[in-house]
């Protein structure tokens, strides 16, 4: 198994390798450049790579690749890798959420959240509560421990209600809580690969992304969508919720523990960084603003945070032990992921590669001649359906790059259309490789592909539907 394994890692690299050298030998089509379409190849490639082998050493290659086909510098090309603001963004947040998950203090939140009595014998409101309490396991913390950590309050679910895996109740509220947690990991976009979205937003719309309308439409998005999954749940896919009627919250409530002193103070210092983000986005003016948007900003003020949470002692040790937290919590592999694709998505939209106006050119073909909302309608759906199969960061990019100038010429925000493309692009979960999390869903020795795949694909549906619908009504707004 492992030989084939290592045979099987040399196969992924010699084709990944053959089509850098292929994308790099074609003749490009104006006005693409040379440099441009051997960019897009090495994009494509280290896409396939991620997916089918890995994240650490594969972008290593691929930048070392790209150094070879383009003749560029290689101490400028991989500074940007692991020096980039972005990347020291996540570095200082991503101890502060996993020492709050190390304390206990969000299994807490989600145990309180689904064992109040008013739950009791009402099989929807139980289940809505519940991705509501995996949906904040998911905004509070992020990647895959939001995933893991709702997977495991859902196991002690499915053992109070005695729901076994096969039952249709556990199959499709795994999916349903896999959903939950892992789009409440894209409702702040200044954390994991989503500051990498962030920061080629504003290289391509040449202005900063507005966080707190992303926020406020990704927020109020999830609480519609939730509940219109458990409505398919029930009335079209027929789910059996019998068992929730004998549900016994109180005695579900007797294991929900208290939030220690060190886990109130990291939600405080948590919630101080939320804040923080939105402030300056919300009011522009005052020292407060200077001090967040101009002399801080959210390097500095995450930087910060994650000084504060080491400085305070709690019976004689810090709220945060930062070796601990650095070693456990922070994602390698996401971080050099984040990093080449900072660093493709720079050299995509730079005028050297000609993407941006080949871009432009072909959607403005393909979309000429439609009227606002049809344009809208076919932005997001294109989103949707290509993030479902590709990387949804990937997408993201590619599509921003694509879509953004020509919104003015259809009488769209740009701001709005960069927004609503970004968080369409969330939904990367058709394939294992399609997103850092999807592994841990197609995992589940408990749950078949059939299975996921039979309440997946009308999920999928139910997001492209409402984004659709939210970016033709908003966007006559906006």
């Amino acid at each position: 198994m492992t030989k084939n394994k290592g045979i099987m890692t040399l196969i992924h690299v010699a084709v990944g390798i053959a089509i850098a050298l292929v994308f790099a030998n074609l003749t490009p089509p104006a006005p693409l450049s040379q440099y441009g379409l051997t960019v897009v190849g090495l994009f494509i490639v280290t896409n396939y790579w991620f997916a089918t082998i890995g994240m650490i050493w594969p972008s290593i290659l691929s930048i070392t690749l790209y150094v070879l086909l383009t003749g560029a510098e290689a101490a400028a090309s991989v500074t940007p890798i692991l020096g980039s603001t972005t990347v020291w963004q996540v570095v200082m947040l991503m101890p502060i959420c996993g020492a709050l998950k190390e304390t206990g203090a969000t299994e807490v939140i989600a145990k309180f959240l689904i064992s109040r009595k008013v739950l009791s014998s009402k099989p929807l409101l139980f289940s809505y509560v519940f991705l509501l309490a995996c949906f904040a396991v998911g905004v509070l913390t992020g990647l895959s421990s939001a995933v893991i950590l709702s997977f495991t309050l859902f196991d002690g679910v499915a053992k109070a209600i005695d729901c076994k895996p096969g039952e249709s109740y556990y199959s499709s509220m795994t999916v349903a809580t896999f959903l939950a947690a892992a789009l409440g990991t894209t409702v702040i976009p200044y954390r994991s690969y989503l500051t990498a979205m962030v920061e080629s937003f504003s290289k391509i719309l040449g202005t900063p992304m507005n966080g707190a309308v992303y926020i406020i439409y990704a927020f109020c998005f999830m609480l519609v969508f939730m509940l219109l999954m458990l409505l398919v749940m029930k009335f079209i896919l027929r789910v059996d919720m019998s068992k929730l009627e004998r549900l016994d919250a109180e005695a579900l409530s007797q294991n929900v523990g208290r939030i220690n002193l060190s886990g109130k103070i990291l939600l405080v210092i948590l919630g101080v960084v939320i804040l923080g983000i939105i402030y300056p986005l919300l009011i522009k003016s005052g020292f407060l603003y200077t001090l967040l948007s101009k002399s801080l900003t959210n390097n500095l003020f995450f930087g910060l945070a994650a000084v504060i949470a080491c400085m305070i002692h709690v019976e004689g040790k810090p709220v945060m032990d930062v070796g601990k937290a650095m070693t456990k919590y922070v994602p390698w592999g996401l971080l050099f992921s984040m990093g080449i694709m900072l660093f493709f998505a720079d050299c995509l939209s730079s005028p050297d590669s000609g993407l941006r106006d080949f871009l432009s050119m072909f959607m403005g073909n393909l979309f000429g001649g439609m009227s606002s909302w049809l344009f809208i309608v076919c932005v997001v759906i294109l989103t949707v359906v290509v993030t479902g199969f590709f990387s949804n960061m990937a997408t993201g990019i590619v599509m921003l790059t694509a879509t953004a100038p020509l919104a003015a010429q259809f009488g769209v925000s740009p701001m709005f259309l960069g927004i609503l493309v970004m968080f369409s692009s969330m939904f990367g979960f058709l394939t294992p490789g399609g997103n850092g999390l999807t592994p841990l869903l197609y995992g589940k020795d408990e749950i078949s592909s059939k299975e996921i795949y039979k309440c997946l694909l009308p999920f999928m549906l139910i997001f492209m539907v409402m984004n659709v619908l939210s970016g033709v009504i908003l966007g006559a707004i906006f």
